[in-house]
């Protein structure tokens, strides 16, 4: 590959993460499940968004599970882009400490994937984000000694 085609390249990657980036700053609900050998459940929240700094967002998630039991839930994520990495991470702020969770890289047009599953004591978390017209689907896949679980999050505008 010449000069030319790797930075065609990295433009394209560049193009795609700012798409996403310009979905995520625009969320403003979601919709949610969870499937399990033990439970299935649905979850649907209000997504309030926080511009900390030009490449880092804050989503402030706020709402209920149902299934057996309907259930509060609350969350925090940050999100930071770093073009010159090609990368959109993704944490969690548990009690305001941050989890990194993983670095989502383009694949393809409307197809980000975690570059290395996160390890959280002996579960493997690997996440997709499917980039959508009216926001993003987000899939994680957790594999574990204990787990096999399969989370899927779509946030809206």
């Amino acid at each position: 590959m010449d000069a030319k085609s790797i930075n065609l390249l990295k433009e394209e990657k560049k193009q795609i993460l700012l798409s996403a980036w310009n979905r995520l700053a625009k969320i403003q609900q979601l919709t949610c499940s969870t499937k399990s050998k033990e439970l299935t459940r649905k979850g649907k929240a209000l997504v309030s968004v926080i511009k900390e700094e030009a490449n880092v967002l804050v989503f402030h998630e706020k709402g209920s599970w149902s299934g057996k039991q309907e259930m509060n839930f609350t969350n925090v994520f940050r999100w930071t882009l770093d073009l010159n990495a090609g990368v959109i991470s993704l944490e969690h702020l548990r009690y305001g400490s941050p989890v990194f969770l993983v670095n989502l890289v383009p694949l393809s047009n409307h197809l980000l994937v975690s570059l290395q599953p996160h390890i959280c004591r002996r579960d493997a978390y690997a996440g997709k984000m499917h980039l959508k017209s009216d926001g993003f689907h987000l899939h994680w896949s957790i594999v574990g000694p204990k787990k096999n679980e399969e989370i899927d999050s779509y946030y809206f505008f």
